[in-house]
């Protein structure tokens, strides 16, 4: 394999990589919109979720907008 071809191999690595982890958070964030709407405690979602107290309350509070 030549050194274009490795370095090409290991940004798409890094791509698929950051869009896993992309997926992942997306996939977090959907979970607590759906706990939320289950009015579950905020500190219980954040525990579960990862997302903190701070982005569930803005996504609440958007929530409650709409």
């Amino acid at each position: 394999m030549s050194l274009m071809e490795e370095f090409g191999q290991s940004k798409y690595e890094a791509g698929e990589q950051k869009g896993e982890k992309r997926g992942i958070v997306k996939a977090r964030h959907e979970i607590a919109e759906n706990l939320l709407k289950e009015s579950l405690p905020l500190e219980l979602i954040s525990q579960v979720t990862g997302v903190s107290v701070g982005r569930l309350e803005l996504l609440n509070y958007c929530e409650k907008q709409d």
